[in-house]
C-alpha cells in the first residue's frame, strides 16, 4: 500500500517539476518513502484494524487528515529539491574539482527538517569525496573558520573546520562529507588539548547548542560541524558558569554534551523509529544511534576528557588567553566581517522537545484530528526558553509541527533581537544592543579572574560520573 502511494507521488512531482528529472529516481523514491512512512504507516494500521472489526467508517477522519498532511509534505519536499538541483547546477558551472554527475545521486542524512522539509543531503560527486548540502546561512561557518585559523597560526596548533562552497546569496552551502573512519594511532593528548581550545573559543564567541551531534571526530581532531548558534543573545545577567554549560560542549546534562555525551552501559541513548513488521503491524523500536563526537582509545573504549584534565585545561587556558590578549583584534574582525543579516539561530525550545511532539503526532490513532488537537494543546502549555511565549512565535511553531518540521527561528546579528521565521517576523526581544555588539562586549569582559571561575566549572563537569543517570547528577 505504501509502495503504491510512493509511486503515485513520485510520478506527480516529476510531472509537475521537470527539473527534478536530473535527480536519481531511486534516491528520490527513497526520500519519499522515508517521509511517507512516518505519516501514512499509521493510517494503514488504522485502516487494517478497522477492516478487521468492520468499522471502516471510523477511519475516514484519520484518512482525510493524514492524506492532507502527506500532500503538503510532498509538495514541500518537491520545492526543496528544486533548490537542491539549482545549487548543484551552480556548483557544476563554478567548480572543476567536484563535478556532480547526472542523474544526481543523493541520500538523506539522519537529521531534522526545517522550514518546508529542508534538510541536509549527502550528494555523490564523480570525483573527490561526497559533499553535504546544507540549506543554511554559510557565514557562521566562515566566521568560525577564520577565527580558528588566527588562533592556530598564533599558537602553532591545527584547529580545523572543513572548507565549504557557499552560495553567494547565503541561502545554502556545500561541505565535504567527513566519512566515518577507524581512528588509529591518534594522539589522545593532542586531541584533548584541541578540545579544550575549542571549548574556550565556543565560550568566548557565545555559542550554544554544540551538543553531541554537532561535533565529530575526524582524523583525530574534534570538529564543529554546525555553528549556527554563534553570538547567542544571552541575558545580560547570565553567569559565566551558565554560559559555559550552555555551549553544548559542556552541558547541564553530561550525557548530551559533545565532549562526554553518548550512550553508556548505565545510560543508553535511543531514538524511536516507526517501522512496519512482516505481519503488517506498526511497531516501534529504539535502536542505539552511532555517535561520532568521541575519540576512541586503541581498545575501542571512548577517551574521556576526565582522564586528561591537565591537557584539556591547558588547551582551554591557552585559547582563552589568546582571546583576552587579542581582544580588540577579534572585536574589529567581528565588526567588519559579520554582515547585517548574518543569521544566528534562535532556540525557543530544545530540539528534542519538538521531536517528541512530532513523534506523538505520528502515532496511529483512529480519530487523528482529535488526537492532533490534544497533542497541540499540551504543547501550548509545555516549557520553553522564552520569558513569555509570544502568540505569533507559538503559532509559527505549531504550523511547522503540523507540517512535520522542527520549528526554526533566527535573528540578524546587527539587529536588537528581532526573531524571524520563514513566514516572516514573529517577535522582538528588544535587546539593549545588537547581537554583534553584545558579542564584542562579552569578549571585552573576559579576564584572568573570570578564567578561574571557568576552570572550576570545567573541573566539576569533568568530575561527573557518567555511569549514573542525569537525574542523579547534582
Amino acid at each position: 500500500m505504501l509502495s503504491d502511494e510512493v509511486t503515485y507521488w513520485l510520478q506527480q512531482i516529476l510531472d509537475r517539476h521537470k527539473q527534478l528529472d536530473r535527480l536519481d529516481k531511486e534516491c528520490l523514491r527513497s526520500l519519499l518513502e522515508d517521509e511517507l512512512s512516518s505519516i501514512l504507516h499509521p493510517l494503514f494500521q488504522v485502516i487494517q484494524s478497522a477492516s478487521i472489526s468492520s468499522e471502516a467508517c471510523d477511519v475516514t477522519n484519520c484518512r482525510d487528515y493524514l492524506q492532507e498532511v502527506a500532500h503538503q509534505r510532498i509538495d514541500a519536499i518537491s520545492k526543496f529539491m528544486l533548490v537542491v538541483v539549482e545549487a548543484i547546477e551552480h556548483c557544476n558551472l563554478c567548480l572543476d574539482e567536484f563535478v556532480i554527475k547526472r542523474p544526481i545521486v543523493f541520500h538523506s542524512l539522519a537529521g531534522d527538517s526545517h522550514h518546508g522539509a529542508c534538510r541536509a543531503l549527502l550528494i555523490e560527486p564523480i570525483n573527490g569525496r561526497p559533499l553535504v548540502f546544507k540549506p543554511s546561512d554559510p557565514r557562521p561557518h566562515i566566521i568560525l573558520s577564520k577565527i580558528l585559523e588566527m588562533i592556530s597560526a598564533s599558537l602553532s596548533v591545527d584547529l580545523i573546520v572543513p572548507e565549504i562552497i557557499p552560495d553567494a546569496d547565503n541561502r545554502w552551502y556545500f561541505i565535504e562529507y567527513l566519512e566515518e573512519q577507524k581512528e588509529e594511532n591518534c594522539d589522545v593528548v593532542s586531541f584533548m588539548s584541541d578540545a579544550g581550545m575549542l571549548t574556550a573559543v565556543a565560550f568566548s564567541l557565545g555559542f550554544v547548542d554544540l551538543h553531541l551531534e554537532n561535533l565529530i571526530v575526524f582524523e583525530g581532531k574534534p570538529i564543529i560541524i554546525d555553528p549556527e548558534c554563534i553570538f547567542y543573545p544571552f541575558d545580560e545577567a547570565e553567569k559565566f558558569s551558565d554560559r559555559l554549560l550552555s555551549t553544548g560542549l559542556l552541558s547541564q546534562n553530561p550525557h548530551m554534551s559533545a565532549l562526554r555525551g553518548g550512550p553508556t552501559p548505565a545510560v543508553p541513548m535511543h531514538e524511536f523509529t516507526m517501522y512496519c513488521a512482516i505481519d503488517g503491524v506498526i511497531r516501534y523500536r529504539k535502536p542505539v544511534r552511532p555517535y561520532r563526537n568521541r575519540l576512541r582509545n586503541a581498545d575501542g573504549t571512548y577517551a574521556d576528557p576526565s582522564d586528561y584534565k591537565v591537557e584539556f585545561l591547558a588547551g582551554y587556558k591557552a585559547a582563552y588567553r589568546w582571546v583576552v590578549d587579542n581582544c580588540e583584534r577579534l572585536c574589529d574582525f567581528i565588526e567588519t566581517q559579520v554582515d547585517y543579516d548574518f543569521r544566528v539561530r534562535y532556540l525557543a525550545r530544545k530540539t528534542r522537545h519538538y521531536a517528541s511532539v512530532l513523534y506523538m503526532l505520528n502515532l496511529p490513532i483512529e480519530q487523528h484530528a482529535n488526537w492532533t488537537a490534544e497533542v497541540i494543546e499540551k504543547f501550548r502549555r509545555s516549557g520553553h526558553f522564552c520569558k513569555e511565549m509570544p502568540a505569533s512565535l507559538l503559532d509559527a511553531e505549531i504550523r511547522d509541527l503540523l507540517g512535520r518540521d522542527i520549528p526554526y527561528f533566527w535573528l540578524n546579528a546587527a539587529e536588537r533581537g528581532e526573531i524571524y521565521h520563514h513566514s516572516g517576523l514573529v517577535h522582538q526581544l528588544r535587546l539593549v544592543t545588537s547581537l554583534k555588539d553584545q558579542a564584542k562586549q562579552h569578549i571585552r569582559s573576559l579576564n584572568e579572574q573570570a578564567l578561574e571561575e571557568q576552570l572550576d566549572v570545567i573541573d566539576r563537569f569533568l568530575s561527573i560520573d557518567l555511569n549514573v543517570s542525569v537525574d542523579q547528577v547534582k
